[in-house]
């Protein structure tokens, strides 16, 4: 693919850490994908010096506490950023964004830097904590030369808001999660045994809960489930269905969670633009999934998974079962449409959205 040639530039990241979810792992695929063109420094919540190898990634991984403690942000900051010299500043998390409120107004008005926010989700909380936050969000938006969101679904939610609506249209811009692995696995020869995984946070808004229903109520022993993740329903969730579901626990190795998958299944409250499916189809395995938020635009419901409105666990095994009958046709539509999502073809997105007019 022919990538537009664009100046190499100096891309700061700010993100919070890996263990506060999907949004910092995603932060790290875009890392990835842009230090293709540009320099890229990706500082983050660094507490265990252990999240990110330094040695396998393209991208500089700064371990500098600049936000680790909410107390001691603000000038160490400024003089971080000056010793940086970026071109670009990414905040790639609101949440994090707004220890930096002075900041980011300070480089918005002085135009010191170009600033993008990477909106990963919308507001959790749908309270008044959640609000006023979606408010200063919304207000820090009008000192960003770019908008980026994960999803059409993402982009939709925070465009009512009114500060992002003044931000001009042609600088909202949808660019879905990159996919960052390298390994494919042959999955269109599907043996009889079928082992359907979660894969996630063992979290409320995920619920893994009715994950373990569908193992529970599935009669058929040539089918083993898998829960691969941890999280603060982990221990209750274990006791009420220890021998139903296989628990694997947290594991940092992907591939190895691809390789022990032929079907995933999806049962959260809400998405925008899961990585897990992303990376599932670039191994041509087939996903299962409510329709909700932005997990339609990223599945193609009886193509390359499928999708459900209202959770019935004898449906779920009704897609199962479809799914198994025809096995070699998703799969291979998981290959050909995850290309989309490669790095190269988000790469070439990103430069044309860096290419500041």
């Amino acid at each position: 693919m022919k990538i537009e040639k664009l100046k190499r530039m100096k891309v700061l990241i700010i993100s919070p850490n890996p263990v506060f979810g999907g949004a910092a792992t995603a932060n790290m695929a875009i890392a990835e994908v842009l230090s293709n063109n540009h320099e890229v420094i990706y500082c983050d919540e660094y507490l265990d010096g252990k999240m990110i190898e330094k040695k396998t990634v393209n991208y500089i991984v700064d371990d500098y506490k600049i936000h680790g403690n909410k107390f001691n942000i603000g000038f160490k900051f400024f003089r971080y950023v000056k010793q940086i010299n970026p071109d670009t500043i990414i905040w790639g998390n609101y949440m994090v964004s707004i220890y930096y409120i002075l900041a980011i107004m300070y480089f918005g008005i002085f135009k010191k830097y170009k600033q993008c926010y990477i909106f990963h989700s919308t507001a959790l909380e749908k309270n008044f904590k959640g609000e006023a936050i979606d408010w200063i969000v919304s207000f820090l938006t009008i000192f960003m030369d770019r908008l980026i969101f994960v999803s059409n679904y993402t982009k939709n939610s925070w465009g009512t808001k009114f500060f992002v609506k003044l931000l001009k249209k042609e600088k909202h811009i949808v660019i879905h999660n990159p996919i960052m692995l390298n390994v494919n696995i042959d999955k269109n020869s599907k043996s009889d045994f079928c082992k359907i995984s979660y894969v996630g946070r063992v979290s409320s808004e995920k619920q893994p809960d009715l994950f373990c229903e569908i193992a529970a109520g599935d009669s058929k022993i040539e089918r083993k489930y898998y829960l691969w993740g941890d999280g603060p329903l982990e221990n209750s969730i274990k006791a009420k269905y220890h021998g139903t579901v296989e628990f694997k626990g947290f594991e940092s190795n992907m591939t190895n969670i691809y390789f022990n998958t032929d079907i995933l299944i999806l049962t959260s409250k809400f998405e925008n633009c899961p990585m897990v499916i992303l990376e599932a189809k670039k191994m041509g395995i087939p996903c299962i999934a409510p329709r909700v938020g932005g997990i339609p635009e990223i599945v193609s419901n009886t193509i390359d998974g499928e999708l459900y409105d209202t959770f019935s666990i004898d449906y779920i095994h009704k897609m199962i079962d479809k799914i198994i009958k025809n096995y070699d046709s998703y799969s291979k539509s998981c290959l050909k449409n995850s290309q989309e999502y490669e790095s190269l073809s988000t790469l070439k997105k990103w430069n044309k959205t860096l290419m500041f007019n």
